[in-house]
């Protein structure tokens, strides 16, 4: 139970790769992910409507211009997980869970905001040193970067 857990876990860390590294293919976004990862756990439909219910209520926060939106793939991925552990270990019905799932998730959203805010802020250092580099006419010194 621990390594299907484990590896939907790491599927979820994949899916949310395409938030901003690598394709920007729409995956990371609950109600794709929350069904990919459904599928893989065996359970399609409840990560599929656990995803859409996330999906509707976060859909209208996008990262335009310097706001930076909850980490929602984040949110859908463990709300999947969540979901479908709990309904197998706890034997509990889907649809109270998925509120109670839903709750608990945004936190550790806003958590995700707060760390990417936190990161932008770390890599700054590093554009206004390279800037510094450029002024001062040092490039034997990018190697690192």
């Amino acid at each position: 139970m621990l390594k299907l857990v484990l590896l939907a876990c790491i599927l979820g860390a994949m899916l949310n790769l395409d938030t901003v590294s690598f394709g920007q293919f729409q995956l990371s976004r609950p109600v794709v992910s929350g069904a990919l990862i459904g599928y893989f756990l065996g359970n399609y439909f409840d990560g599929l409507i656990i995803g859409a219910l996330l999906e509707l209520i976060w859909v209208g926060f996008l990262p335009v211009g310097v706001y930076i939106p909850p980490d929602v793939p984040l949110m859908g991925t463990l709300a999947v997980i969540w979901l479908i552990m709990g309904e197998r270990i706890l034997g509990w019905d889907s649809r109270g869970l998925m509120a109670l799932i839903i709750v608990l998730v945004t936190p550790i959203g806003f958590a995700g905001n707060a760390s990417e805010s936190w990161l932008r802020r770390y890599q700054n250092r590093f554009i206004r040193l390279a800037v510094r580099y450029i002024d001062a006419g040092v490039f034997s010194d990018f190697y690192w970067l």
